[in-house]
């Protein structure tokens, strides 16, 4: 049914789906009752009202900007359910249809419950783009968002250290954790969004570089992409850490690790266990005994005539 007991949106929907075709909810049934609820939600939001309607569960869609649905406190929400333990879930009209815009867990559990009718706020004019701003402000059932909730519609809502952060991975063929529609065949997974996040807003080409220099070091060769770790948020502090210190010999430091710790295996034997302070320490011990070794460049040579050869020719 899920993954680790969780639903992305459009399997929420695929869901709700099935189960309105066994409900024989047809879609022009749908919208005469969608018309007639809008009507009403106008009248009470037109005499200075909350624009409060109570409506089938099954009738509220879910987009698939929303948050993964997390089965099990649905579960719960629909053996409890209470009106008065949490506020009423919101929702909007887009093309004749309502969308849930916060308060999931809310309205699927009402469906779990085999509730008929659930209480719900209608958004009265408000743009789907708005909607996603709202919901990128809310909490669910008093649970905080993680960042992985917050992405996909922070990508709708071209929240741009969002977009930035999708660009720079695509760019290097990294996957970003929570992203439902990854660049094709990644190297590996930026588990950390909330620190790829930061850094698109703050240091973005510090952030290309760092994304660069670990593909370069190929430490997720060995792994599949989901398996590796060396896109996780204590490497990507340690290399901020790093170019700090190493500021003005970036180029150098690179070298260094690029000669010294190149690999996937020397990334599983040597870094992949160590807590963050400790690969700190490790890859800055590296880089101090080797950053002042010169580096060896191919020297030009003329080629060497025989004199045999030099005979020859005359």
């Amino acid at each position: 049914m899920s993954r680790n007991g969780k639903l992305e949106p459009m399997e929420v929907e695929t869901m709700m789906n099935e189960a309105r075709m066994l409900n024989n909810i047809i879609e022009v049934g749908e919208r005469m009752i969608v018309s007639d609820k809008m009507e009403e939600a106008r009248s009470k939001h037109d005499g200075r009202e909350k624009a409060i309607i109570s409506i089938n569960p099954l009738l509220i869609h879910v987009p698939d900007w929303q948050r993964e649905l997390r089965v099990s406190i649905a579960k719960k929400i629909g053996s409890e359910f209470s009106s008065y333990k949490w506020d009423l879930p919101k929702i909007m009209c887009k093309n004749d249809k309502f969308y849930v815009v916060d308060g999931m867990h809310r309205i699927i559990g009402a469906y779990f419950g085999n509730m008929k009718l659930i209480q719900v706020e209608v958004l009265i004019g408000i743009t789907e783009a708005e909607a996603v701003d709202l919901f990128l402000s809310q909490q669910d059932d008093r649970k905080t968002m993680t960042p992985v909730d917050i992405y996909s519609a922070a990508l709708v809502a071209k929240k741009e250290e969002y977009v930035t952060l999708k660009s720079i991975c695509d760019r290097n063929h990294i996957a970003v954790k929570g992203d439902r529609n990854p660049v094709k065949n990644p190297i590996g997974i930026l588990t950390s969004v909330s620190d790829g996040a930061k850094m698109s807003r703050v240091c973005p080409d510090l952030l290309d570089r760092i994304l660069q220099l670990i593909v370069k070091l190929q430490w997720n060769g060995g792994k599949s992409y989901r398996e590796g770790k060396a896109f996780s948020a204590k490497v990507l502090r340690v290399f901020r850490k790093l170019y700090s210190y190493y500021a003005g010999r970036e180029t150098d430091m690179e070298r260094v690790l690029l000669n010294n710790c190149k690999g996937s295996k020397y990334f599983n034997d040597n870094l992949s266990e160590k807590w963050q302070d400790s690969l700190f320490d490790f890859l800055s011990g590296v880089i101090e005994r080797n950053i002042d070794i010169p580096g060896i460049e191919s020297k030009t040579t003329r080629k060497r005539t025989s004199r045999k050869a030099v005979a020859k020719t005359a």
